[in-house]
């Protein structure tokens, strides 16, 4: 449920702007600025007015007050930003499929009217927010107006993904989504409008963490590659790439740990193990990698080879003769045996997976 009650009654019907071209309409329906307006001085710029329909929907502005539109007016809205050519039937059809024309012509005026009623104290607001002509209509963006919607889809659209201008652009837009499309509302009409935005997220995500993955700033890859996973968790290859990235910030348990999430997912949603390349990835970063430099230690400080305590008798787990006592060495053998326990049950794991698909070589 959206916040805020309707202002004006029902019978009003929305009154028709003068007479201006279909591309007048179009062009007045699709103009706004990238960014959000900044603060104007009192008598010098008007208050900027931003709406806000990634997430919950939002509309700010001094001009507007505190008070939000109701739901129908906050659709219609939605509705004129994101097609730029609208007509009545349009507009009708897609809001009430179901009912006579006359009657939702009568409902669609009432919202129209509901809209401009609600702008009324905004410069170039009242009549002047939706500009019609004949059967044709669009909500007019152009400043001092705001639309998150309008200037996400400017910069996610452009190419150029090597450019740090472009870059910074990017990474302004993806914080503009808040949340899905006019959270809240499952309007049939809305559903493949909200899952455009959505893929359209996701390749700027996808860009900015493979940009920062490039420049070799794993950490902001990273972070980008979790929005990823918050948006669609059972990409398998974004758990591998935010492993890997991991490794390469020489954290191997961060990248085990992001291993078993992505286990657990995978069992509690689809009741399937990870892919074999997940699976060997995961044993491959389990190697005992430091088990070889552990034994040289060990056998240095038998008396073996290499170097031996530089004082004997410390309170370091060594004898007086600078050798490591017995629970040491029982200890390191304890975490060699888990170390190998836990290599074993990953090559088993991705061993498992293989044979599944049919890939047993045997």
């Amino acid at each position: 449920m959206y916040h805020g009650a309707a202002t004006g009654g029902r019978n009003h019907v929305e009154t028709r702007g003068t007479s201006r071209t279909t591309a007048t309409i179009e062009r007045l329906g699709t103009e706004t600025s990238e960014d959000p307006p900044p603060q104007g001085d009192a008598g010098i710029a008007p208050d900027p007015v931003t709406i806000r329909l990634l997430g919950l929907p939002e509309i700010s502005g001094r001009a507007v007050g505190p008070e939000q539109p109701s739901p129908v007016v906050f659709h219609l809205l939605a509705y004129l930003l994101i097609n730029a050519s609208n007509t009545r039937t349009s507009v009708c059809t897609a809001f009430w499929p179901d009912a006579a024309e006359r009657q939702a012509r009568r409902r669609l005026s009432t919202a129209v009217w509901r809209l401009r009623k609600y702008f009324e104290a905004v410069p170039c607001g009242g009549d002047r927010v939706v500009v019609t002509s004949g059967d044709r209509l669009a909500f007019r963006a152009n400043p001092p107006f705001w639309a998150d919607i309008t200037a996400f889809d400017a910069i996610v659209g452009r190419a150029g993904d090597d450019d740090p201008d472009d870059v910074a652009d990017l990474e302004r837009a993806v914080e503009w989504y808040r949340g899905d499309l006019l959270e809240g509302c499952y309007e049939e009409w809305l559903l493949p409008d909200r899952e455009r935005y959505r893929q359209r997220l996701i390749t700027g995500l996808e860009r900015l963490a493979d940009w920062h993955h490039r420049r070799g700033n794993p950490e902001r890859a990273i972070h980008y590659g979790l929005r990823l996973l918050d948006l669609d968790p059972l990409r398998e290859s974004i758990h591998r790439a935010i492993m890997q990235l991991h490794i390469e910030r020489g954290e191997p348990t961060e990248a085990i740990r992001q291993f078993e999430r992505c286990r657990q997912i995978l069992d509690d949603e689809l009741g399937a193990p990870p892919m074999p390349e997940t699976l060997l990835l995961a044993a491959r970063i389990r190697q005992p990698l430091d088990l070889g430099s552990r034994f040289d230690e060990l056998t240095a400080n038998l008396g073996l080879g290499g170097r031996r305590p530089d004082a004997p008798g410390a309170d370091d787990g060594t004898t007086p003769d600078g050798r490591p006592d017995a629970a040491e060495i029982i200890q390191c053998l304890r975490q060699a045996r888990d170390q190998a326990s836990a290599l074993s049950q990953s090559l088993a794991d991705a061993l498992d997976a293989l044979e599944r698909l049919g890939l047993d070589s045997r």
